[in-house]
């Protein structure tokens, strides 16, 4: 078992990987088109409502009395006029995020150019995780915990204590969970 064992997990993760990313993007630049033409279309059934439903549909009464200029048609209007700005609003939000999911487009053209560097550093990474699995059900939680997530910070060159000691903390409030509020076994 070498290398080769290995090559075409590795191969399908990197494809998921890029596939992810395109329908992430692709899924962006649907949802800013599907936003442009609700708010369209509202902007629209606003107008419609506004021009044609209203006058049509609501008799003009008089007003309700007490000198205040209210008819029948007041709520009508006011709900259409709302609809209408609260549209447009967000016709202008769903342009400015068409524009930046299209600005993003060459920024992913960009990232798709991974160096081979950084994709065997990504691969190292993941069998440092298979690794921690591995020592977590052979020696236990608190060494495992202690051992692998210090090699992983190392390997990726952090040099910060309080990065080591936050992981610490982490995995000692983690066993506290489990093994004292929850009453689970850790191995």
């Amino acid at each position: 078992m070498g290398w080769r064992f290995f090559q075409p997990i590795l191969t399908y993760l990197y494809i998921c990987s890029i596939v992810e990313k395109e329908v992430k993007y692709y899924m962006d630049l649907k949802k800013a088109k599907k936003n442009i033409f609700s708010a369209v279309f509202f902007i629209a059934t606003s107008i419609f409502i506004y021009f044609y439903a209203i006058p049509r549909e609501v008799p003009m009464r008089a007003s309700w009395g007490g000198g205040i200029e209210v008819g029948s048609r007041f709520f009508p209007y006011f709900s259409a006029v709302s609809l209408g700005i609260f549209a447009f609003i967000f016709l202008v939000k769903s342009c400015f995020e068409y524009k930046k999911v299209k600005q993003k487009e060459s920024q992913y053209a960009e990232a798709e150019k991974m160096n081979t560097k950084d994709e065997i550093r990504a691969i190292e990474v993941y069998g440092l995780f298979i690794f921690y699995a591995i020592l977590f059900v052979k020696i236990g939680y608190i060494l495992s915990t202690l051992i692998v997530p210090t090699v992983i910070l190392l390997f990726l060159g952090e040099r910060k204590i309080l990065q080591y000691l936050i992981i610490y903390a982490l995995g000692g409030s983690l066993f506290v969970i489990f093994k004292i509020l929850l009453n689970i076994q850790l191995p």
